[in-house]
């Protein structure tokens, strides 16, 4: 196999793996302004930095929340669909971080078939586009070289 070969697979596995989860992502963006609510607190919040091995910084808010479906408590720390990929700018992760202080009472939208599933807001489909629109261009890429 030549490296254009292995270089094609390689875009085209990461290109297809990204389009799994990005329309696993926008599914559940897409139901879950339906999805039932209830008032949650936030437990913590921050903002995550990572450092790769080359120096690269992503940032991503770290929001975790409370919230009690049929009496059974549950923790998450998910804000929307999409938001698990940290991005190299820190403004909208810095605004989230803002908007939900410890403390502070949150409505939370959850999963009926599966309540420990939920977000803060339900709908965001920003990154969730984002994700597929990239992991298109990673697929058609590999297939190009192929």
């Amino acid at each position: 196999m030549n490296i254009r070969t292995v270089c094609g697979l390689l875009l085209d596995a990461c290109g297809l793996s990204g389009l799994a989860y990005g329309f696993w992502n926008l599914w559940h963006a897409l139901t879950s302004p339906k999805w039932p609510s209830v008032n949650g607190e936030i437990a913590a919040s921050c903002l995550q930095r990572n450092r790769d091995a080359d120096g690269m910084v992503t940032y991503r808010a770290g929001v975790t929340y409370r919230y009690q479906v049929a009496g059974q408590a549950h923790t998450s720390d998910r804000v929307f669909f999409g938001d698990r990929l940290a991005v190299g700018w820190a403004s909208a992760a810095v605004r989230r971080v803002d908007k939900h202080p410890p403390g502070s009472v949150v409505r939370v939208y959850y999963d009926p078939h599966q309540p420990a599933r939920a977000v803060l807001e339900p709908g965001n489909l920003w990154h969730v586009l984002a994700i597929l629109l990239f992991s298109a261009l990673f697929l058609g890429s590999g297939i190009a070289l192929l």
